[in-house]
């Protein structure tokens, strides 16, 4: 019996940045247009509002921006063969011989006497 099965996953991200006062003040110039006077205004804004999430303190602050929301889109197919069997398996050589019917071939698996006790 073999199973075949397939999927699309669209994921949106939101990407965080996490940039120091110069950062800051450079991305808002660069991606937002803003003087040098308006980012600076704004860095002391986010910085003194309680609900800006941030890491670190003092020289060391960092304050979340968002960067550009992205979407992801991935494709997958997975494949599955099982075999019926009315004896068990008993051993190394059994457990490979099996794989072989079901045209797996040779894998490096670790089936040690343990797992068939």
């Amino acid at each position: 019996m073999a199973h075949v099965k397939q999927s699309v996953t669209v994921l949106d991200e939101e990407e965080v940045l996490w940039p120091d006062e110069s950062e800051f003040i450079a991305y808002y110039q660069h991606f937002k247009g803003l003087t040098k006077e308006a980012a600076q205004q704004k860095w002391t804004t986010e910085k003194a509002n309680p609900n800006t999430r941030r890491r670190g303190q003092g020289s060391g602050l960092r304050l979340a921006v968002l960067g550009i929301p992205k979407t992801k889109g991935q494709h997958a197919q997975e494949q599955s063969r099982i075999l019926a069997s009315n004896f068990a398996l008993e051993n190394l050589e059994e457990a490979q011989a099996a794989l072989k019917r079901m045209r797996f071939g040779s894998f490096n698996l670790n089936l040690s006497s343990q797992a068939f006790s």
